[in-house]
């Protein structure tokens, strides 16, 4: 027993030797991984989610799924209904802007339509692939928005109310 009482104080300074190196060790251990998680966020190739489009001057958020080109189209399409001479197409931009910025503009990959919104609670404004093709995206974001504000029907008739001539009167030049 005597020998066993004389190697304990060896023990303890082995034992705090190993448990200051296993701290070490974890410090350089959590380093190495920061490191590499932020080398593999920088390789990702995704979608920027937040761009700046020079010509607007705002920030929105794409969503995660559209392409670089997809989200450039879709800052355009709403610069150009926001900067509308028509005060109605303008007023469409703001708040469709505002829905884009809180993440209310969905892509919708899989859909035929240009696009369609739910309404009933579901403030989203879904738009297919087709409301990508040239012309198309600020006629279909002004027409999916005047049925969430504004209620509007799509009656095809050209009356005051209706999508259609809603998205028309807005398509403007994109």
């Amino acid at each position: 027993m005597g020998s066993a009482r004389s190697s304990l104080p060896w023990l303890r300074h082995l034992s705090a030797h190993v448990h200051e190196h296993a701290l070490r060790i974890g410090v350089v251990l959590s380093i190495a991984l920061g490191v590499l998680t932020a080398c593999v966020d920088l390789a990702a190739p995704t979608t920027p989610s937040v761009q700046v489009h020079a010509g607007a001057k705002f920030e929105m958020s794409c969503p995660s799924n559209v392409t670089v080109e997809q989200c450039t189209a879709l800052q355009d399409a709403i610069a150009n209904l926001k900067n509308s001479g028509d005060a109605f197409c303008s007023s469409l931009g703001s708040t469709i802007e505002g829905r884009f910025n809180r993440n209310e503009i969905v892509y919708d990959p899989n859909t035929s339509y240009y696009g369609y919104v739910y309404g009933n609670g579901d403030s989203n404004i879904y738009l297919g692939p087709i409301a990508f093709g040239p012309g198309e995206l600020a006629n279909t974001l002004a027409h999916e928005e005047s049925h969430l504000s504004l209620g509007y029907e799509d009656s095809h008739n050209g009356s005051s109310n209706d999508a259609y001539a809603a998205g028309d009167r807005c398509a403007g030049s994109i």
